[in-house]
């Protein structure tokens, strides 16, 4: 039994660092397709805000001034602003939704309402985020939000509290609509590294989110964020998935990425060899104690029965040796004894029978010789 148990241990170790591999990639998998089904609803919801009355139809009013001259122009774009609330009403995920109408001096948004841009953020970055759209899609832009309030940007505060956000930039499509202009949907960063590490769930065990340039645009350590991965890191991301280990501070990780069609996204997780094997030996500690149990109960059980069994065995063998016309060697075990009597019964009593035989032959004769005389 031990050496089952040792060999069966042995295996269970082999295998171990095999089926890790597969669990975390299934992991993986399972957390990219959470987070990629959060994010396409968000667009979707985008789309048909897009297509809807109040943003199609919105007149290209530029100017702040001219907005508020009439009943009309202020009622279209509060239309505007309860279309775009939508976004946010449907998705936990999404903090705010901004409709910015090209060349104007305004901008309308479901944090701030409709304001002057100069009392909105800073939009210099998206300049760039634009300069990135190829096509019909927009873009998913990863920046720090301020959230400053009109009354703090206009005393000179222009940040406040800081949010990290993945803005998704879509522009309005012409051949949809004669109005210019774009939607920003912000949506939480620590919603999306919630969702990619939804099954994993560990101190030391975390997934984060690159883009095809190798830049973090998710992570659970927010200094991290931003940056660029380290170029001998991206050389092992060959292929569509794979695993590779690596050592820091003396411990050593299993790191699992995939990916992704999504913008060429690249999803990695990252867990601790150490705790995922502490789980492994864990099972075959538990996997030996079981099997000593079971001997030890199997031993129990043994003794109990050949107890139970012996007794009765016992009282026969002395009952045997009182038998006479035996001849027995009583100094063997007890079943050869019982055997060696049986045998000797079993002789004992053919030999009866032919007597008995006889007997009858010799009955039917004398009432035979009776009969006739």
């Amino acid at each position: 039994a031990s050496i089952v148990t040792y060999y069966t241990g042995s295996k269970m170790i082999a295998k171990s660092t095999e089926e890790i591999a597969t669990t975390t990639m299934e992991k993986t998998q399972s957390n990219k397709e959470l987070n990629e089904l959060m994010l396409l609803n968000i667009i979707e919801d985008t789309l048909q805000v897009a297509s809807s009355e109040p943003i199609k139809k919105y007149s290209n009013v530029t100017s702040y001034a001219e907005l508020n001259e009439n009943y009309a122009n202020v009622s279209q774009a509060i239309s505007a602003l309860n279309s775009i609330t939508d976004i946010v009403t449907k998705n936990d995920s999404v903090y705010s939704v901004a409709f910015y109408i090209d060349e104007a001096d305004y901008i309308i948004s479901t944090n701030k309402g409709i304001v002057k841009l100069a009392n909105f953020e800073d939009m210099t970055w998206l300049e760039e985020a634009l300069d990135s759209i190829h096509g019909a899609e927009g873009i998913w832009y990863p920046r720090v939000l301020g959230t400053p309030t009109v009354a703090e940007v206009e005393s000179g505060n222009d940040m406040g509290e800081e949010i990290n956000v993945l803005s998704y930039v879509y522009r309005l499509s012409r051949l949809a609509t004669s109005t210019r202009g774009i939607l920003v949907i912000n949506v939480y960063e620590s919603s999306i590294n919630n969702y990619i590490n939804s099954s994993i769930g560990t101190d030391t065990s975390h997934g984060y989110l690159i883009d095809q340039n190798g830049r973090i645009i998710s992570h659970e350590d927010k200094e991290l964020l931003y940056t660029v991965v380290p170029e001998e890191s991206r050389s092992k991301l060959m292929g569509n998935q794979g695993t590779y280990q690596s050592i820091e501070d003396g411990e050593t990780y299993i790191n699992t990425y995939l990916k992704s069609d999504f913008y060429n996204w690249i999803y990695i997780s990252k867990y601790s060899l150490n705790n995922l094997m502490e789980s492994t030996n864990h099972l075959r500690q538990t996997f030996i104690l079981f099997t000593v149990i079971i001997i030890i109960v199997g031993s129990v059980l043994t003794i109990v029965f050949a107890t139970l069994f012996s007794k009765p065995m016992r009282m026969l063998v002395k009952d045997l040796k009182k038998k006479d016309g035996l001849v027995l060697d009583k100094k063997g075990n007890e079943l050869l004894f019982i055997r060696n009597a049986f045998n000797q019964i079993q002789v004992q009593q053919e030999e009866f029978h032919k007597i008995i035989k006889a007997h009858e032959n010799e009955t039917k004769k004398l009432i035979l010789h009776n009969l006739i005389s």
